[in-house]
């Protein structure tokens, strides 16, 4: 259980870092466009789903925590 707690918590991390970066290339074209609109809405879906599933992780971990699982 504890291992796949701190699995958990590893990929959750390592998403945050992917977000960030997303983010970060998000801000870059909405302020200077080098891609297509597609691509933008595309990048913007990504964005909305690696928050979902972030959200996901975290409640996973603390259902393991809660030590129902």
């Amino acid at each position: 259980m504890k291992e796949l707690k701190n699995q958990l918590k590893h990929e959750r991390n390592k998403l945050d870092k992917q977000i960030d970066e997303l983010v970060e290339h998000l801000n870059q074209q909405r302020t200077k466009q080098t891609v297509s609109d597609t691509q933008l809405s595309l990048m913007e879906t990504q964005f909305m789903l690696m928050e979902t599933y972030y959200v996901l992780l975290g409640r996973r971990i603390k259902d393991l925590e809660q030590k129902r699982g």
